[in-house]
This record gives structure tokens, C-alpha cells and sequence, in this order.
């Protein structure tokens, strides 16, 4: 009973939105606003909702682009934030007012973190999603992107207290933005987990207690990512079995998530930049 509980404030944000009326904005073409199923029972207000994936898949950044589409439609501001490097944010913010035409992803792309990122946050579903943001700002939604990284060489580093910094800013200047974040998995733990060696920052909700953020793991059925291991590159998932997919359910790793959404098999996303060397 207790884990239903806990399962049903994970998207208290994204669906306190819906108490507002919606947006009477075309949606674009090609992108999916949907509700997952279960959103609609979470109606207490939060301002913070963290996202945690394992990085380097097709679908996490189709999904959380999804979640932030599905918040937009139904009234919200909404200020996404981005496990990428604070010197980021003007190239950013240059593409995302741009056309989105070749020439504005290849200078998005020769930027030093898709340059040399091959971790899976620079991946081609990455940057897919980005210019999915962008054409949900070009068609008038009132949507932010924030890097909140480490700046420079920081940008391989685990810095969960600035990260958590950037959060706290964004949520002080922005009072009505409902913030949407998208980190890779132990980053946005509630808890500390026991194998985190003692010199790694605790996650970044440990920074936040006081603004009562609230967290979801995507987990997945297998399939494959592109990451760093012994090397980097696509490796396989080990099949394993999950809740229904896109079904908002109690967190399977208890008190680490506030809850947990199953994106199914797992397709890995080479880097964008290698990918866009090719053509």
C-alpha cells in the first residue's frame, strides 16, 4: 500500500499542470505529447521533477522529451535542465532560436562537450531531442533550457552539489516554471547509495530536501546503450523483466526513486558529432 502511495506523487508537478487550462498551440509534427498513463492522479504541487537514465538510449531523451511536451500542452512553463556543461548554455541557447537548419546543429555539435562526449549524453538522441525542445519553443510554448554542469574540462565530472546549485537558481528566478530534469540515473537517487565510494558527491536531491524534489527512474527491459565501460561504444543490456511499459509505478529500487517509468527495450545512440561527420 505504502509503495502505491509513494508511486502516485512522482509526477505531482508534471500533473498538477493539468488543473490549468490547456495551450491552444499546435503541437509539432512528429512529436509526441501524450500522457503516460497514471500522470493524471498526481495532483499536488511540486516545482522540481528529476529524471534519471542510463545514458547512451533512443528512448530515454524520446521519453523525457514526451513528459516536457505533455507539461507544456497542458499550461506549464517549464525549465528543462541538462546533465551538460554550464558553458554550454549560449550555444545552446543560439540553436534554440535558430531554424535548426544544418548549419546550426553542425555549430551546436563542434562545441567541445559534443566534440569529444562519448558517454551517451552527446548522443544522437540527445541532440534529437534538443531540436525537439527547439520546435516546441518556435511554436510558442514557454520553455527554458539550462545546462547545469561543471564548466569546461568539468564537464567529465561528477558534481552533483553544482548541478544542484543551477537547480536551486533556476527554481529561485523562474517562481511559476515547473522544472524538468534529465541526469544520468545515481544523480538523481533521493538516497545515497551504500556502493557510492566516500569521495563522490552525494546524489543532487541530497542538495534539495528543502524544495522537496521528487524523482523518476526510467528503467528499462534490456536491449542496448552506447556508454563507457571498458571502452566506450554500444554495449548489450541483459534482458530482464519490468512493469508495463510508459505506466508510471512504485519505484523497484525503494526509497533511491520516488517512483519509476519502464521505456521498454533500449536502442544505443552512437554520438551525435561522430554521426554528423558521416554525411
Amino acid at each position: 500500500m505504502r509503495k502505491c502511495g509513494i508511486a502516485v506523487t512522482v509526477f505531482a508537478a508534471v500533473i498538477a499542470i493539468l488543473t490549468l487550462p490547456a495551450r491552444a498551440v499546435n503541437i509539432p509534427a512528429g512529436i509526441d505529447c501524450s500522457e503516460i498513463p497514471g500522470t493524471s492522479d498526481y495532483l499536488h504541487g511540486h516545482r522540481i521533477v528529476m529524471f534519471g537514465e542510463g545514458h547512451g538510449t533512443k528512448e530515454s531523451p524520446a521519453t523525457f522529451l514526451r513528459i516536457v511536451c505533455a507539461a507544456l500542452k497542458q499550461g506549464a512553463s517549464v525549465a528543462v535542465g541538462l546533465e551538460m556543461p554550464v558553458d554550454l548554455n549560449e550555444p545552446l541557447a543560439t540553436y534554440l532560436q535558430s531554424n535548426g537548419d544544418p548549419a546550426a546543429r553542425t555549430a551546436l555539435l563542434r562545441t567541445d562537450f559534443w566534440a569529444q562526449g562519448q558517454d551517451g549524453r552527446a548522443s544522437v538522441a540527445m541532440a534529437d531531442m534538443i531540436d525537439g525542445l527547439r520546435r516546441l519553443r518556435q511554436a510558442g510554448y514557454p520553455l527554458a533550457v539550462f545546462a547545469m554542469q561543471g564548466a569546461g574540462s568539468e564537464w567529465h565530472v561528477r558534481n552533483d552539489e553544482k548541478m544542484a546549485t543551477r537547480i536551486r537558481e533556476e527554481f529561485n528566478a523562474g517562481p511559476t516554471s515547473l522544472i524538468l530534469t534529465l541526469t544520468g540515473n545515481v544523480h538523481s537517487m533521493k538516497t545515497r547509495p551504500e556502493w557510492l565510494p566516500a569521495q563522490v558527491p552525494s546524489p543532487i536531491p541530497s542538495y534539495l530536501k528543502d524544495l522537496d524534489p521528487v524523482t523518476s527512474n526510467l528503467t528499462s527491459t534490456g536491449g542496448s546503450a552506447w556508454n563507457c565501460r571498458q571502452d566506450c561504444g554500444p554495449h548489450s543490456e541483459p534482458a530482464r523483466s519490468g512493469p508495463d511499459r510508459f505506466v508510471v509505478t512504485a519505484s523497484g529500487m525503494g526509497d533511491a526513486y520516488t517512483g519509476q517509468i519502464n521505456i521498454g527495450t533500449t536502442t544505443a545512440s552512437p554520438p551525435a558529432a561522430d554521426a554528423e561527420r558521416l554525411h
